[in-house]
């Protein structure tokens, strides 16, 4: 899966925010803003991720009961 930032960057960003060593109200503030932008795009992520299993197995058809034995047809196309 590829995040936001990997997708604008090309690399997965190596930090954690933490609001413990942040000094400066204003700092302390973005620091706080990141976290909650962070936390609500991986609710989007997630809800995304969900809807879409939720789609995709609704689409599928059921595994057909084949016992060793028991001819069937092979599609050749791509080998």
């Amino acid at each position: 899966m590829a995040t936001p930032f990997f997708t604008n960057k090309g690399f997965h960003p190596k930090l954690k925010v933490s609001l413990e060593p942040v000094l400066s109200d204003g700092a302390h503030q973005v620091a706080t803003d990141l976290k909650e932008l962070h936390l609500y795009l991986y609710n989007q992520i997630a809800h995304a991720l969900k809807q879409y299993q939720v789609h995709s197995t609704s689409q599928h058809l059921p595994i057909p009961p084949i016992k060793i034995g028991d001819a069937i047809w092979l599609d050749l196309w791509n080998i």
